[in-house]
Parts: structure tokens; C-alpha cells; sequence
């Protein structure tokens, strides 16, 4: 348990024990491994106040054990390293799952999917919104620009029908997958986050929006990718998103 890295190798080199001596040879290194990952686990207990979908859903895929096991040598240099705070914690965790997870399987991309969705909530909560533009001055000569703090995620669910599938203790194979787009902000009241799914053109405003073009100029960008869309009528697009709070406005036009 002190030492994760001897572990591994032990479980990577069998014949790596004999050497050890002290009648090591005796000692059930698969269950020990199995052991330090519900060690690492309870040490990671304080991120799932921030997490409770993704631990119950690695609990429920069976998932859980094995990560932690694998994830322990990595834990341990974080914690000798005096990095304990909880974004340092989530931040590397984040970091291992991104490799670790395989994508192509289902429940792994699920993993994915809730751990990014319940991360971000975490850190945008952390974000103070700034005073919202006012959407009736907005005009085709407007400048629009992402919003601060707003982030964007491909998931292959929609969290919120996930989270209610899970309480319900639900089949988690029953999910609907699908690529969805969701964005995230802090809400002016500073407490809460807003959560919006984007259809495709409000995924191309809030990805190119930077704070250098105009309404107009967004528009003649859609007639180039071969969609024909009236800058007037572009700005009632924009209205909404900075409605939503996840743009907004940096120069008026006026």
C-alpha cells in the first residue's frame, strides 16, 4: 500500500516477488492490487460530492476497482507531491481518463461523457459571469464573442436523462447514444449553471464568435460552408445565445 510503483511490478513481473524475499512468494498479488484500488478510492471519496453520477456508474459497470487499482501509482506521487486539493485531484484524474477509458466501448464513452458533464459543472461554478449584454441592441453590425467561462462538450448522451436513469437504478445499456452538443455557463447569479443543448448553428456561433467579426461577417462565414442565411435573420441567433448567457457582446455597432 506504501508503495504502489513495487506493486505494479510485482503484478507486471511475478518473478519479481521471489526477489524480494521475506517470504514474499506467499502474498496474493492480485488481491492486494484489487485492495490499494479501494484504498485509492476512498482517498478520491471527496470528489464525489462533485461526481455522484460518475462514481455510481463506475461502481455499477464494475469499473470503479480497477481504475482506482490502476490509477494508485499516479495518486501516490500526487499526494507525496502535497497536491491534495480537490481541483488538483480532479484535474489529474481527468488527465488518467482521458488515456485510460476506451471510447469505442459503450460504458467507457459513458464514463466519459458524465465525468466531463459533472467536472465542468464543478469548474464553471468557480467562474463570476459578467454583466450580460442587452440583446435589443443587438444589430447585423454587432460583434459577438464567447462568453467567459462558457465551455462546450460532444457527449454521445444527454446527461440529464442519464442522471435520471441512474437514480432510478435503470439499465445503463438502455441510454440512447447519440452525438450531442451541450454547453455550459455560470448564470449571472453566480450560483447556479446554465446548460444548453446547441443545435448546429449555435455550435458555429459559439465555436467562431472570438470577438473579431460581425454579425454580417458570421454570415458571409455560413454562405462560404454553403448555408445561405440573412445577417438580420443571423441576429436573432445571436439574441438568443446571448440570452442564454453564453455570449456576448463586445461591440455594439451602434
Amino acid at each position: 500500500m506504501a508503495d504502489p510503483i513495487l506493486l505494479e511490478r510485482w503484478r507486471c513481473q511475478p518473478a519479481s516477488i521471489a526477489a524480494s524475499g521475506d517470504g514474499c512468494t506467499g502474498i496474493d498479488v492480485a488481491k492486494l492490487w484489487q485492495f490499494s484500488g479501494l484504498v485509492t478510492k476512498v482517498r478520491y471519496s471527496d470528489l464525489r460530492s462533485n461526481l455522484p453520477l460518475t462514481f455510481r456508474i463506475l461502481d455499477a459497470t464494475g469499473l470503479s476497482i480497477e481504475l482506482f487499482a490502476t490509477y494508485a501509482p499516479r495518486a501516490d506521487a500526487l499526494r507525496k507531491a502535497g497536491l491534495n486539493s480537490k481541483s488538483a485531484k480532479l484535474a489529474a484524474l481527468m488527465k488518467f481518463l482521458g488515456d485510460w477509458l476506451d471510447r469505442t466501448k459503450p460504458l467507457h464513452a459513458l464514463v466519459w461523457d458524465m465525468v466531463r458533464h459533472e467536472s465542468t459543472i464543478f469548474e464553471v461554478q468557480a467562474v463570476t459571469a459578467g454583466v450580460a449584454s442587452d440583446p435589443a441592441a443587438i444589430s447585423i453590425d454587432s460583434v459577438p464573442v464567447r462568453s467567459a467561462g462558457t465551455v462546450s462538450h460532444e457527449l454521445t448522451c444527454n446527461p440529464i436523462e442519464v442522471a435520471k436513469l441512474v437514480r432510478a437504478g435503470g439499465d445503463l445499456a438502455s441510454i440512447p447514444r447519440e452525438k450531442r452538443l451541450f454547453a455550459y455557463c455560470a448564470s449571472e447569479a453566480g450560483a447556479q449553471i446554465r446548460f444548453v443543448e446547441l443545435d448546429a448553428l449555435a455550435e458555429f456561433l459559439v465555436g467562431t464568435a472570438d470577438g473579431t467579426r460581425t454579425v454580417t461577417e458570421l454570415a458571409e462565414l455560413l454562405l462560404q460552408c454553403g448555408i445561405t442565411l440573412e445577417p438580420q435573420d443571423l441576429v436573432d441567433s445571436v439574441r438568443a445565445l446571448v440570452t442564454a448567457g453564453l455570449l456576448d457582446i463586445v461591440n455594439t455597432g451602434a
